[in-house]
């Protein structure tokens, strides 16, 4: 007895954590997995303690892995006859040295020359957008200063969808609120008019659109007004040697409405009624030749119209997602580009309708028929949809959508070739122009973000707004830009 408890004293002397966890393992072998479990457990509480980038624990941890198991192999094979198993060995010692010095050079380029860009951005991150000093900040706020009839005045606010402008006339249209839903009321448009650059506005007023009242026909959501207003445009047009008229369009929920007096006449509606018909729910338009021909997306599909608005076609019929940008480049006769924007429809996740995700669709300039265009370079996330699509010149399109995702196009030969550009956010973005001119592109999106690129280079600066707000609507009028969002118009100074 006296020995054992000599032995046991000595042994409290001796203690330490190493040496019980050695004695717990002794005692208890299945306690070697509990310490791995434990060691996995301290990494993840190192990493977060010294704020170390999970993907880079992530990442050398899967290689502390692998090297793991290849000195266990190689431990293995040295134990093992020459005979049997010097050909195997062979092949995994060459692999290995193979494998080893691949992902060397991979880390090397990848760390020196941002190549392959996926594992630049796993190990470093995605590249940041180039943010303007205050000096730089070329976007200044615009209150919407509403007249009365009796001259009272007041600042308004709501929901701006798109502006346009002649000289120092301009147009802003949105929505008072938007509805909509099955069996839903559709909600209230708005249209303001500007003689003084946007100074002080007067309200076109809603009864000055020959919309009528009634139910979709598809939809089965209700209307009593033109209802929101999602895009415009006001055309110049020499109706007699020096006499000309403002002739405005409009793309709204309830169709597409005309005037040849933008600021005083009556708009009618061109497509067919939206209670008999699936004219309805339009977001987007593009025309040629002075409206001769017009292309209407939305909730829709694709619809064509000729003559003026006088005949309509649906070229593309979706109505369960929507098509929300169009664009057209038009060189004369069949010679034209028509790209669209919006949903799938059907994904390769299985996904249909409003939760599938981003889509591309250009048209057969000899058939006219509407095609998905091929993009195995984007990994959509789910319902990821695209939002606005701009031709620039003959050979380039750009593309922009949900999750800060930008796709440019490039015409080689007759294929077009398509590539995914890093936009440095994860904002929604919503709109794009183009100034030919200054050879600057323009994208807005959500919380505020503004995008610019000078000269087409391959960098995405971002232009400084001051606002988190939703932005809509970027567009060029003249020698300013002007932006349209939700509760904000901003100008450049």
């Amino acid at each position: 007895m006296a020995g054992q408890s000599t032995d046991n004293e000595r042994r409290m002397v001796n203690w330490s954590p190493i040496s019980a966890l050695k004695e717990a393992i002794k005692a208890v072998p299945a306690m070697k997995y509990a310490v791995a479990v434990l060691g996995l457990v301290a990494v993840v509480a190192i990493a977060a303690t010294w704020r170390v980038n999970f993907k880079v624990a992530v990442f050398g941890a899967v290689i502390i892995l692998i090297l793991m198991v290849s000195v266990l192999v190689f431990a293995r094979l040295t134990a093992l006859g020459a005979g049997i198993f010097l050909v195997p060995a062979k092949i995994f010692l060459y692999t290995f040295v193979i494998l080893t010095a691949g992902t060397g050079v991979l880390l090397l380029t990848a760390a020196a020359f941002k190549w392959p860009p996926a594992l630049h951005e796993l190990i470093f991150g995605p590249a940041p957008v180039t943010p303007a000093s205050p000096s730089q900040r070329e976007w200044e706020v615009r209150p919407i200063n509403l007249e009365s009839e009796d001259g009272q005045t007041s600042t308004i606010s709501y929901v701006w969808t798109d502006i346009a402008a002649i000289g120092s006339e301009v147009w802003l249209c949105g929505a008072i609120e938007w509805g909509g839903g099955l069996g839903q009321y559709l909600g209230r448009g708005i249209l303001l008019y500007s003689v003084n650059g946007g100074t002080l506005w007067k309200e076109i007023k809603r009864d000055r659109f020959l919309a009528g009242s009634g139910t979709l026909a598809v939809w089965r959501e209700t209307w009593d007004n033109v209802g929101p207003i999602s895009s415009m445009a006001i055309y110049r047009r020499m109706v007699q040697n020096g006499v000309f008229h403002r002739e405005g369009w409009v793309a709204t929920v309830t169709g597409i409405y005309s005037t040849d007096d933008a600021a005083n006449g009556e708009w009618k509606r061109r497509t067919p009624p939206p209670d008999t018909t699936d004219y309805a729910q339009y977001s987007d338009f593009a025309n040629i030749e002075a409206f001769r021909e017009i292309y209407a997306v939305g909730w829709q599909g694709i619809a064509h119209g000729t003559n003026w608005g006088e005949h309509w076609e649906v070229q593309k019929r979706t109505q369960s997602y929507p098509i929300n940008g169009i664009a057209v480049f038009w060189g004369g006769g069949d010679q034209r580009n028509v790209w669209a924007v919006g949903r799938a429809g059907l994904d390769s996740l299985g996904k249909t309708g409003s939760d599938s995700y981003g889509a591309i669709y250009h048209q057969d300039g000899q058939t006219g028929n509407w095609e998905p265009v091929h993009l195995p370079m984007v990994k959509f996330k789910p319902a990821q949809a695209l939002s606005a699509v701009c031709q620039i010149d003959d050979e380039t399109v750009f593309v922009v959508g949900q999750g800060g995702l930008i796709i440019k196009g490039t015409k080689e030969a007759t294929d077009w070739k398509w590539a995914l550009e890093d936009s440095g956010t994860s904002a929604d973005l919503n709109s794009l122009t183009y100034d030919g001119e200054k050879k600057t592109l323009w994208i807005v999106g959500s919380r505020g973000v503004i995008l610019r690129r000078d000269n087409l280079g391959k960098t995405w600066a971002l232009s400084h707004s001051d606002t988190k707000q939703n932005l809509r609507r970027i567009r060029l009028m003249g020698n300013q830009r002007w932006i349209v969002g939700d509760q904000i118009v901003l100008r450049s100074k």
